[in-house]
């Protein structure tokens, strides 16, 4: 009997197969637990007690008469034996203050047990007995585990036991790590596969350009950015609002310590959704976070080659593709030029200080969508004539309106992109896209060029729907109790042109001239165009000496095309300058704030004029590949150095931006739980909120009705009233009020009125005689599960048409 032999797919199936089985398998297999009471720790010098305050537990005190200040190891846990894995380790203890701290050992003290575990600090738990749970992840077995704890010298210090709980994050790691390397694994053989070179190529630079932006990720600690507590405890709010069952998040219970905050109602977490994720299957904050940056990095170079590869194709005047857009065949210098292009875009100074200095999470998602915009804008313009009645007859109305989505989704996608993850990329993008119609006017107001904004704009409203009607409903109601308080310093936040203008970026803080310039020019952040200063200087020179001029003389297929990618070039050096001048305080914002209400709004919020930068890197970026692609036959030579000249210089002020950065102290190692719940600026507290809000109303009160006890369960706040009086009692409870706030009898069921009370929390009305328990929660209105809905039968409308025009 002959066999037929196994292919190499098939083998590599099958291990993949059983890996992952093997996988699931493990999920099954019986979890470790370890318990310790307070008889089973060691002290040298605690006094053993059976008892202390509301904790019934026996465990060990430690105070300054029996234990001198700083002293180490003065509770010492049993020994443990641990395999590989991951576990949940809770610390009992009561502590007076949070000087205290442990530190943990185990037989070989490997990076796992030891990293910010040595003398790290205890929170402070004077009262209630909360345990304090840290995590361990290891590969290897640990052997002999111990928690030690310190004594800081003030207070006391009461141990109780101690619990290891093995968790299934390792197990969902695993399989993670599985499904990754399978994914790899079938990629690239489907690359090696292939007979398409360019395929190869792209999967090699995009690979390269990814690892080398995500150099600082595989760093064990975190780089500490400006903004990165505020979006780390984003990310822990949209996980706690999914474990509580709201989904969307729209006013999460994590902030402020459970008085709510509706940061995702206008600073669009979709997103962030992936890192969320990762936290509820067990993953630490920080580990999600470094994933999360490393997806923006490969999004970044996988979408700005693609949309780049066919901007440079649509500007070579090619045939017509099947779509009806002029996207020619991409010659080989288009090819360069799109991976110059890209390689200058995603290794720009102003993207990775926005990655690893100001932690700008919403402004460097929204730079992923740049190109797509920018080829979406190009679609609109460079599309073909418009169709005439008898071949839309023929065609039919539904393939017309799929022709339609085909032509406008980049932009469609584009927009909705960075409307979810930054606002306020979304206004300069509107300013963008208006400025590149009155650049392109005549062929703005046309019939086809307006009916398919007019249509871009109804779809991104449809598509968007649920998550623009929650930001304006709230947003009448009234937010920013705060204040803004960058308001009448927008022109002195701008970046020096010498700051701009120079090759290499530092890191540092965002000050400005009414600084005190003795700080501020030892500790100012340094935010540059990098090698684009090289890309504008030769532009401006080869212009100059007529090494790319206009041709006047035949009207061929070969001049028009110069000619016209020339003009391109030239509109892209012009906006590269303007939007230059508009990060540097020599623009006259102060002039615009002063215009009216509307522009003092717009520029205000804002904030920082670098945020142009984004704008000029894509310009900068296109206008080096239409450099290339254009570059003189008669000094063709210098053609490849100066992409390679490029190529380094982006490499090299990328390198340093590295060691600048990595040698500050602005690290840290968030191993466990974040538990940092500030809001930063308070941007979006409603109108009317108490100036104290933070250090104050964190009890339930009441004037006239009795409060006999209230918890937090959950997100929510259930409430033990009763009201002896015959008229309507009125119950303080500590969730700052936004739209959405409902509360309801346990029992009964029956709805209780929640309405806002003077210092901006959510305030009961309870009847007379009333004598119950109240639940108060958070759902959001009707109309916005309606726009939901709206929202989500657009999408996948949209992408029924786009596909029915693909197959066509």
């Amino acid at each position: 009997m002959k066999y037929k032999a196994v292919s190499k797919k098939t083998y590599i199936f099958g291990i993949e197969l059983v890996a992952i089985v093997i996988c699931l398998i493990s999920f099954v297999l019986p979890k470790s637990h370890y318990s310790y009471e307070g008889s089973e720790l060691e002290s040298p010098s605690g006094i053993f007690m059976d008892s202390m305050m509301d904790v019934t537990e026996p465990g060990f005190y430690i105070d300054n008469s029996v234990a001198e200040s700083g002293a180490e190891g003065v509770v010492v846990t049993p020994a443990t034996n641990l395999r590989f894995g991951s576990y949940n380790v809770t610390l009992k203890y009561l502590a007076s203050n949070t000087g205290n701290s442990y530190s943990c050992v185990s037989d070989w003290n490997t990076m796992p047990v030891t990293l910010g575990r040595t003398k790290d600090g205890l929170d402070r738990n004077d009262n209630t007995g909360k345990p304090m749970v840290i995590t361990l992840n290891s590969a290897l077995n640990v052997g002999g585990y111990q928690v030690q704890y310190n004594f800081s010298g003030d207070g006391y210090l009461y141990v109780y036991g101690l619990e290891i709980q093995e968790t299934n994050w390792w197990k969902v790691y695993l399989l993670l790590v599985v499904i990754c390397l399978s994914l790899i694994v079938n990629v690239c053989t489907a690359i090696t596969e292939s007979n398409d070179n360019r395929l190869k190529g792209d999967a090699v630079l995009v690979v390269l350009l990814t690892f080398f932006a995500s150099l600082p990720l595989f760093d064990p600690y975190l780089m500490w950015g400006h903004d990165l507590g505020f979006h780390l405890g984003r990310i822990e709010a949209l996980a706690e609002s999914f474990r509580n069952g709201q989904i969307p998040s729209r006013v999460s219970s994590y902030w402020l310590d459970g008085k709510g905050y509706a940061a995702s109602i206008f600073y669009g977490d979709l997103f962030l959704v992936i890192p969320a994720l990762l936290r509820l299957l067990g993953s630490s904050v920080q580990f999600a976070y470094k994933i999360y940056i490393f997806l923006i990095n490969l999004a970044t170079a996988c979408v700005s080659l693609f949309c780049f590869r066919r901007v440079f194709g649509m500007w070579n005047f090619g045939k017509n593709s099947t779509d009806g857009i002029t996207e020619g065949k991409v010659s080989g210098r288009s090819q360069l030029a799109a991976i110059v292009a890209t390689v200058i875009f995603v290794l720009s100074p102003y993207r990775l200080v926005c990655l690893y200095t100001r932690a700008a999470v919403g402004e460097y998602t929204a730079i992923v969508f740049y190109p797509l915009v920018f080829w979406g804008l190009m679609r609109l313009y460079e599309g073909a004539n418009a169709e005439s009645s008898d071949e839309k007859a023929k065609v039919g109305f539904l393939p017309g309106v799929a022709g339609l989505i085909g032509r406008t989704l980049p932009l469609i996608l584009g927009v909705t992109g960075i409307t979810n993850c930054h606002v306020l990329s979304g206004v300069i993008l509107a300013l963008f896209i208006i400025g590149f119609a009155l650049i392109n006017f005549r062929k703005t107001f046309t019939k086809r060029v307006l009916g398919e904004y007019g249509f871009t704009a109804v779809t991104v409203l449809l598509i968007n729907l649920w998550y623009i009607v929650p930001f304006v409903q709230v947003m009448l109601d009234g937010i920013g109790a705060m204040g803004l308080r960058q308001n009448g310093r927008f022109r002195s936040n701008g970046t020096y042109l010498w700051q701009m203008l120079s090759l290499f970026p530092r890191t540092g803080i965002s000050l400005s001239s009414e600084e005190i310039i003795g700080v501020a020019r030892t500790e100012e952040m340094v935010v540059t165009i990098g090698a684009g200063v090289i890309v504008l200087g030769a532009y401006a020179l080869m212009r100059a000496y007529a090494l790319l001029s206009i041709e006047m003389i035949g009207n061929t297929d070969e001049n028009r095309s110069k000619n016209k990618r020339i003009g391109i070039a030239d509109k892209l050096f012009v906006v590269s300058l303007i939007t230059l001048l508009m990060a540097s305080p020599y623009f006259p914002w102060d002039g615009i704030k002063r215009i009216s209400s509307v522009t003092n709004s717009i520029v205000t919020n804002i904030q920082f004029p670098f945020r142009f930068l984004s704008v000029a890197v894509l310009c900068i970026a296109l206008l080096t590949g239409l450099m290339i692609e254009l570059w003189p036959e008669n000094i063709g030579s210098f053609k490849a150095i100066f992409s390679m000249a490029i190529v380094m210089m982006c490499i090299v002020s990328a390198s340093y931006y590295y060691t600048n950065r990595g040698t500050t102290d602005d690290y840290t190692i968030i191993a466990d739980d974040f538990n940092d719940d500030t809001i930063m600026g308070a941007e979006y507290l409603p109108s009317g909120t108490a100036v104290d809000y933070d250090s104050n109303y964190n009890e339930t009160s009441s004037d006239t009705a009795v409060v006999n006890g209230w918890r937090r369960e959950k997100g929510k706040i259930y409430v033990n009233v009763s009201n002896p009086s015959s008229d309507i009692a009125e119950i303080s409870v500590p969730f700052i009020y936004y739209r959405g706030y409902r509360a309801k009898d346990v029992v009964t069921n029956g709805a209780v009125e929640v309405v806002k009370n003077n210092d901006g929390f959510a305030n009961l009305r309870v009847g007379g005689g009333y004598n119950g328990e109240v639940c108060v929660f958070y759902k959001e209105p009707l109309l916005w599960r309606i726009s939901e809905i709206i929202s989500i039968i657009g999408f996948v409308g949209l992408m029924c048409f786009w596909r029915r025009f693909n197959a066509r």
